[in-house]
């Protein structure tokens, strides 16, 4: 009979801790657990109920908090076993439990057993300033969610390590005799927990083992992904392996990784001891297909992954070498997006703009049945830049930046998302794609803030700080905001049928034109930071605008799903769009970190890695 031991899922940890979980090789905090970086409130990291979003370490000392996506179910912790080793747990006891997430929508579902980094400490301690006491391992409970999110069931695996006293030549049979055997941790906690799971009726939670089972670890979590492709689990087929920054090629890996690994073993480098739970020294024809990542400057030398991928090839398994041009490690540059530029290797060439989980989750997909359905609203998105980059999301695809235009204001896609606009501050437009170019406004009042294409792409509206509205091509005007304003227009957003549009000013206030509606605005409240992005409701009748501190407005027939109002963030938030049935919405940083919330999809963010210029404009690819 199965055994639970409650765990919360809205939990606070420093990026200290996380860093310590990751092998680094110093302790020093490094980042942006703050919500405003990468894959954040992954699909609303829950109706708002007060939970940060989790975002990505890149450098400064912040807390994260994490919640469950839209679309996911979670369970108690389901204790799967005792292997005797209880030193500096965070139970006190020697038990061993997993968390398991899954798709909402019914079965069947492939599973994917995850395995967070601890330096092979082992993530059975406590996590440092929580309370209650959380084991290390639940710190990766949110990113196995965005599995969930993905069509997976997820189980997030506790383990020992050498400060709970299991050291990896534990299982050590002698020279010679390795077979299937793996190192302590592996051996003794991951491959039981795994074969618990199996064997504990999987489908209640919607898993079917023949649609595919998925390893998947980061750090020394992802070596153990490596020992577990390497020497297999009685009766289990494991179809893929997922692993970044796993230090496969032990020797290759740099002399303080080695270390690390050499206390774990209890050996010193170049053993026969080391070489037992070394993954390379396993590589066997029987291994399945295999994702290897490792940040190109990151303390782990990339020539272990690259070693280790040249290996598994010679012997005819599948791989795929991912090198993120990043400093990052591990979870780290989880939210890492793929540039298709050198020194960044990808062999095969990853899809420019996906971020390495998903991208993870795409190489996964290859070797299971996946049967569920991409989020309805989140098939991609842009961000602009302003110096004209564009980057681009999921199905979002980039038709060109604006390398002509001095510097980049605004941004909007053509309706059929194969292609857009872009206008600098002093209104001049670039098309690309198929949108059509129209001639240079001239006059312009302000600076450029906006730019919104008709709803049939043959024309757009743009608008100015002071309020002056312009048209191109069939856009229609219904007039300006008033000469006197009490600030500054910062945003402008049509109504569905195009007939009318809302300009929002930086205190709020809300102008309504044409068939417009007016539902509200704090133009007479004094707002601690000032508004910065306007979005409809899908029938118009109302509409939600967001402030730079992350807080959301909702008007009218607006449902509120959520904000990152009183959480602390990396940067501002730049602008809001609502999903196309305005069940949700997304809010975009100026260092292109993404919140999405309600229905919401993420395909990624910039959050990890924050571009050279700040980000201007967010749109989504919804057509």
């Amino acid at each position: 009979m199965k055994t639970v031991r409650k765990t919360s899922l809205a939990l606070v940890l420093s990026i200290a801790t996380i860093l310590t979980l990751a092998l680094m090789p110093t302790l020093a905090p490094t980042s942006a657990l703050a919500p405003t970086s990468a894959l954040a409130p992954t699909s609303a990291l829950a109706p708002a109920s007060a939970l940060a979003s989790p975002s990505w370490p890149h450098g400064s000392s912040v807390a994260k908090a994490h919640g469950l996506p839209s679309g996911v179910q979670s369970w108690p912790e389901v204790i799967y076993g005792h292997d005797g080793y209880s030193q500096a747990t965070c139970s006190g006891t020697d038990a061993l439990g997993y968390s398991v997430f899954a798709p909402s929508a019914p079965g069947p579902h492939p599973i994917v057993f995850g395995i967070t980094g601890t330096g092979f400490k082992g993530s059975a301690g406590c996590i440092s300033g929580s309370n209650p006491p959380e084991p290390v391992y639940t710190s990766m409970n949110w990113l196995m969610a965005q599995w969930a999110q993905a069509g997976y069931v997820a189980v997030n695996i506790e383990y020992h390590g050498y400060t709970n006293g299991l050291y990896g030549d534990v299982t050590y049979p002698g020279i010679g005799k390795w077979g299937n055997i793996a190192d302590g941790t592996v051996q003794l906690d991951i491959k039981p927990a795994i074969q618990y799971f199996l064997s504990n009726n999987p489908s209640q939670y919607g898993a079917d083992p023949a649609s595919g089972i998925v390893v998947f670890g980061g750090s020394s979590g992802a070596h153990d992904a490596y020992m577990v492709a390497a020497t297999g689990i009685p009766n289990v087929t494991v179809n893929a392996v997922v692993g970044w920054s796993g230090l496969p090629d032990v020797s290759l890996a740099g002399s303080y990784p080695e270390s690390v690994f050499d206390q774990y073993m209890q050996t010193t480098p170049g053993t026969d001891v080391e070489n037992f739970g070394d993954p390379d020294h396993r590589i066997n024809s029987s291994m399945p297909p295999q994702y290897v990542a490792n940040g190109l400057t990151e303390f782990i030398n990339v020539q272990n992954a690259q070693s280790y991928a040249n290996d598994l090839n010679k012997a005819g398994i599948t791989e795929w070498l991912r090198i993120p041009n990043t400093s990052e490690h591990a979870t780290a540059y989880a939210g890492y997006t793929f540039t298709g530029q050198s020194p960044e290797v990808s062999q095969p060439a990853a899809s420019v703009g996906t971020s390495v989980t998903q991208d993870s989750i795409n190489f996964a997909n290859q070797y299971v049945r996946n049967s569920a359905p991409p989020p309805s609203n989140s098939p991609g998105y842009w961000m602009l830049a302003s110096d004209g980059t564009v980057y681009a999301f999921g199905s979002a695809k980039s038709y060109g930046n604006a390398t002509a235009l001095s510097s980049a204001a605004a941004f909007a896609p053509t309706p059929d998302g194969k292609g857009y606009w872009i206008a600098s501050p002093d209104g001049s437009v670039e098309a690309f794609g198929d949108a059509s170019a129209y001639p240079q406004p001239a006059n312009i009042s302000g600076t450029v803030v906006s730019i919104a294409s008709t709803g049939d792409g043959k024309g757009y509206w743009i608008t100015t700080s002071t309020g002056q509205l312009i048209t191109a091509g069939d856009a229609i005007s219904y007039g300006s905001a008033p000469s006197k304003l009490n600030a500054a227009i910062i945003d402008m957003a049509p109504t569905p049928d195009g007939e009318g549009y809302w300009m929002l000013g930086a205190d709020g206030g809300v102008f309504a034109f044409g068939d417009a509606g007016f539902y509200g605005s704090t133009g007479n409240i004094h707002l601690v930071s000032p508004a910065n992005g306007i979005a409809p409701t899908p029938d118009g009748k109302g509409y939600w605008f967001v402030a730079t501190d992350g807080g959301v407005f909702a008007f009218g027939d607006a449902g509120f799903y959520g904000s990152m109002g009183g959480k602390t963030l990396n940067k501002p938030v730049e602008k809001m769009v609502a999903t196309t049935d305005g069940k949700g919405y997304w809010l975009a940083g100026s260092d292109g970190g993404v919140f999405a919330f309600g229905d919401a999809g993420f395909v990624g963010s910039l959050g990890a890695d924050p571009p050279a210029t700040p980000i201007v404009a967010f749109d989504p690819s919804l057509s």
